[in-house]
């Protein structure tokens, strides 16, 4: 590479404090890169590929910038949920290909209703967590709340407020709402809560529910027998995908010994022993689809998980705009 001479450092300088005042740094990084190639010094890159390489290292920038702020504004339970540390061998109701499958948002896409139902403590919130990252990596809109924030948001809304509510979440293409069930509900809270589902399911966005509640429970739960029929009839639809974990709860299970007797740091099992859990798919394990036990259907195009971006501590709503 030629060496510098005066008016090439100041053309630097002026590069680097333009970039810096239209915010585009990273581009200016990237041309500084470039130019150590020695494919730049010898002509061999047209303007067209300059130009388009400086481009994408801007956007990459960006969407991973945007990607991170829409992560911390969901201030999620488990902001480093990942399938890559879940138990499945503990548990049954999902295998790893099975959730692999969903976080490749697919059912996102088409809108449709998944319910996580389980005891507590068995991870069902780890699981949706780590969907909603996956949802969010993607490129999806997601909305998150839990059920009890939720109620009181919706206690203090009057119509209007409500109607502005519902047109706000049907911009977002995941909603995400964990402990469904949870919390006392007014009569007309039930009501907007089922007129969420109604407005939002299979039509406009994808729902992600967890709970603890079978399906009896809702009956009682919304008061009045025909808005709990309509509500079971939407999150039981045909299209939904019913998940039902069983097993320990993660709280309450002690490892005070390895697999080969020997006590381990912490009462955990030791890193290899975790490895080998991780690299086994549980055996028997199902998924609950319109009332039968299904695996997702592979079409071929699923495959790895997306990378999580980095972690929320603060948030709301994510959105990758």
């Amino acid at each position: 590479m030629a060496r510098k001479d005066n008016s090439d450092v100041q053309a630097d300088k002026n590069i680097a404090a333009l970039g810096r005042k239209l915010r585009l740094t990273p581009m200016v990084e990237a041309f500084n890169k470039l130019r150590g190639d020695p494919k730049f010094d010898n002509c061999s890159y047209t303007y067209r590929e300059v130009f388009t390489k400086l481009l994408k290292e801007m956007e990459d920038q960006r969407d991973g910038a945007r990607t991170e702020r829409s992560l911390v504004k969901l201030n999620l339970d488990n902001p480093g949920a990942s399938l890559d540390n879940m138990f499945f061998t503990q548990r049954k109701g999902l295998t790893k290909q099975q959730a692999a499958e969903l976080a490749e948002c697919h059912w996102i896409t088409d809108k449709r209703i998944v319910m996580l139902t389980a005891k507590s403590g068995t991870g069902k919130t780890w699981i949706a967590d780590c969907l909603a990252i996956c949802a969010v990596t993607s490129g999806f809109k997601v909305y998150f709340n839990r059920m009890s924030q939720l109620i009181r948001e919706l206690d203090v809304m009057d119509g209007a407020d409500f109607a502005e509510f519902l047109r706000r979440m049907k911009k977002n293409d995941l909603i995400y709402i964990d402990n469904l069930g949870q919390g006392e509900l007014s009569k007309t809270t039930a009501q907007y809560v089922y007129d969420l589902l109604d407005a939002c399911a299979n039509k406009h966005c994808a729902f992600l529910f967890t709970t603890q509640k079978t399906v009896k429970f809702w009956y009682d739960y919304l008061s009045d027998p025909e808005l709990a029929d309509s509500f079971v009839d939407r999150i039981m639809c045909g299209t939904s995908i019913q998940i039902k974990l069983e097993g320990p709860s993660f709280r309450r299970v002690a490892a005070p010994e390895s697999a080969s007797g020997e006590l381990t740091k912490n009462g955990k099992q030791s890193d290899q022993k975790k490895d080998s859990d991780l690299a086994e798919s549980a055996q028997g394990s199902e998924m609950v689809e319109n009332g039968k036990l299904v695996s997702l259907p592979s079409d071929g195009k699923h495959g790895n998980l997306p990378k999580n971006g980095k972690q929320p501590d603060n948030g709301g709503e994510a959105e990758n705009e």
